[in-house]
Formats: structure tokens, C-alpha cells, sequence
């Protein structure tokens, strides 16, 4: 019986770590009733609760910066609870997403330039 219940609980512990290292994509998106911008977009893949690959941000059509991989600004001071901070390397923008990533099929992310944030809406890729 323990042999049975050891060898069950390795086989779920083995499933859980399979789905946490699967890569997913994800797509957010903003719409602007009033000021300049109409829309924004920011698109990418989750590789794992500290790193994101193929991160490309856009405002109307435009490319604001286009990363192949961010992780995690380690030594960040929380700026909003329950969000990890990823730095973009040209300095000019940072990512905030999540602390739980893995587990989002809808989350808001937060890119920040200079003093100002945006919040855009995303969606996790379900396979």
C-alpha cells in the first residue's frame, strides 16, 4: 500500500514538473477611447516562473522593443504586489507580470516607461 502511494505521488509530482517547464504564448492587448494612442500590444512566450522569450511590445503598429529573453530583475524593490519585475535591456521599459505565471490563462501585464504605466490585458495560449 505505502509503495503504491510513494509511487503515485512521484508520478504526479513528475506530470507537475512536465507542465511547469511546457512553454506557453501569450497575447495582451489595450484599446484607448481618448488621447494619441489607440492601441497597444505585447506578445511572447512564459519558459518558466522567471523567464520570458520572444517578449516584442507595440503602439499602434509601431515596435517599441522586441527582447529574446527576460528574467526576472532579482534585486527590484516591489513596485505593485503580486508582480515580478523583468527589465528590458535597453533600459527604457520594464515588464511586470505575475509572481504565479505558470497557472494564468488571463492576467494584466504592466509595462512601465520612464513615469508611466500601461495595464494590457492577456491571454494564455491554451495547446
Amino acid at each position: 500500500m505505502k509503495t503504491l502511494l510513494l509511487s503515485s505521488l512521484l508520478l504526479l509530482s513528475a506530470a507537475s514538473y512536465a507542465q511547469s517547464t511546457e512553454q506557453k504564448n501569450f497575447h495582451c492587448e489595450a484599446r484607448y477611447l481618448f488621447g494619441q494612442k489607440q492601441s497597444a500590444e505585447l506578445s511572447g512566450s512564459i519558459t518558466s516562473n522567471t523567464s520570458l522569450a520572444d517578449v516584442a511590445y507595440s503602439i499602434d503598429n509601431q515596435p517599441e522593443f522586441n527582447a529574446g529573453l527576460l528574467t526576472i530583475d532579482k534585486n527590484a524593490v516591489r513596485k505593485f504586489p503580486f508582480y515580478q519585475k523583468f527589465n528590458v535591456e535597453d533600459g527604457a521599459y520594464a515588464l511586470y507580470m505575475p509572481d504565479k505565471m505558470d497557472s494564468a490563462f488571463h492576467f494584466t501585464a504592466i509595462i512601465e516607461s520612464g513615469k508611466t504605466s500601461e495595464k494590457l490585458e492577456c491571454f494564455v495560449e491554451s495547446n
